[in-house]
């Protein structure tokens, strides 16, 4: 049989495991205890926005901005075009249909009249 002890080890970070009076089972393997025997407390749940998500939309504002401002009358396609391949932002998942809900979102100052031959919308500075 096992030899049972009683261990008393309270460490208040979140993330790190806590061990309250639990039975510890010398003998079997030290992974083995720690999986049924610890309690894992993990970080609360923030409603803040991530750092990394914010950067990533003030970026995408700014370049499209920038390339209205250069390129007026240019398209949701110019765009993303233009963002994929120019500027490298291909693993930010961007579309002609994203970039159109984008816009009148986030950027104010862009406006958009439909084209009556294509029946796009065709992006220029206010």
């Amino acid at each position: 049989s096992f030899i049972t002890t009683s261990i008393d080890v309270v460490v208040p970070s979140p993330g790190i495991v806590l061990f309250q009076r639990s039975e510890a089972y010398f003998g079997l393997s030290r992974r083995l205890m720690i999986y049924r025997q610890c309690i894992y407390y993990t970080m609360a749940k923030s409603s803040a926005i991530g750092s990394q998500k914010q950067a990533r939309l003030e970026r995408l504002k700014r370049e499209i901005v920038a390339y209205v401002a250069q390129y007026p009358g240019c398209s949701a396609a110019d765009i993303v075009c233009h963002l994929a391949n120019n500027r490298k932002m291909r693993n930010h998942g961007l579309t002609a249909r994203k970039i159109g809900f984008f816009i009148p979102r986030y950027l104010k100052q862009v406006n958009w009249t439909l084209d009556s031959t294509t029946g796009k919308r065709i992006y220029a500075l206010s």
